[in-house]
């Protein structure tokens, strides 16, 4: 069993999305990031829960487990210090825009993509998934305005910004 391997949080998360009568994909996660909150909240967390291969493509994570209890879950963990840099709108619009160009072709396409814009526009990121948003849902705390959550074409984008 996993949670005889994993220590710490990755057992909190894996717990909380795998219990009998979990619901939705977005209840899992919220469920799981309200647990992560409560075992450590020294740190943020962000939580993606999808369906068994769905599909997604990440630049960045503290975690990822592949088909555990019929999900792929993915999960964030910044450190509050290091996220407390405010952004401001018009950072914020320029990776949305970045979004909206940059999400055709595959996941990892978008990701690709995303992340090259994004250095080249001098945009700096603590991480971000890109996932089908008809097969995952997510939950994380939004820390300031440096946090851009956004569907295009099919597809959910989470970025952690930090500049």
């Amino acid at each position: 069993m996993w949670t005889s391997v994993l220590c710490c949080w990755e057992s909190t998360v894996l717990s909380e999305v795998c219990k009998d009568g979990a619901g939705s994909n977005l209840q899992r996660a919220h469920a799981s990031m309200m647990a992560l909150i409560d075992f450590d909240d020294d740190y943020l967390w962000m939580v993606v829960v999808s369906n068994n291969n769905a599909g997604f493509a990440t630049s960045g994570h503290s975690g990822y487990w592949n088909n555990i209890c019929g999900k792929d879950i993915l999960v964030w963990r910044i450190n509050k210090e290091h996220a407390g840099s405010v952004c401001s709108s018009v950072l914020r619009e320029r990776a949305k825009f970045i979004i909206n160009r940059e999400t055709s072709g595959s996941f990892a396409t978008s990701r690709d993509n995303i992340k090259r814009r994004l250095a080249s526009a001098g945009i700096n990121h603590d991480g971000f998934v890109v996932y089908d948003s008809s097969q995952g849902d997510h939950a994380a705390v939004k820390y300031t305005a440096c946090f851009v959550d956004q569907a295009e074409n099919g597809k959910q984008i989470v970025i952690f910004l930090d500049n």
